[in-house]
């Protein structure tokens, strides 16, 4: 591959042509590469799985991410009353609104 010193930035067309080993050396190496298009970043990351694992924390750091506020698995919602016709009440609710 001819990305032989460090790698930060590829064009859409490299990476189109070069897919597999762009991602090999981005695994490899732990680096991730801004893909642009014409010269201008679109917004576009290729980010090494061990570094997007952490990116909360990153965000965090940065003051644009606050950390959860409960820690574990997220509670479920409460089941549904299936006795209920939704639309039926939705309607009522529209017509007290109404008059």
């Amino acid at each position: 591959m001819f990305y032989t010193v460090r790698m930060d930035v590829i064009s859409m067309r490299d990476l189109n042509q070069n897919t597999s080993e762009v991602v090999r050396e981005v695994a490899a190496t732990g680096r991730s590469v801004t893909i642009t298009s014409n010269g201008n970043p679109i917004g576009v990351q290729l980010v090494p799985t061990s570094r997007a694992a952490g990116a909360l924390d990153e965000l965090v750091a940065r003051g644009r991410a606050s950390s959860p506020a409960v820690h574990g698995t997220i509670p479920m919602l409460p089941e549904h009353d299936t006795t209920t016709d939704t639309a039926s009440a939705l309607a009522a609710d529209r017509d007290e609104e109404r008059w």
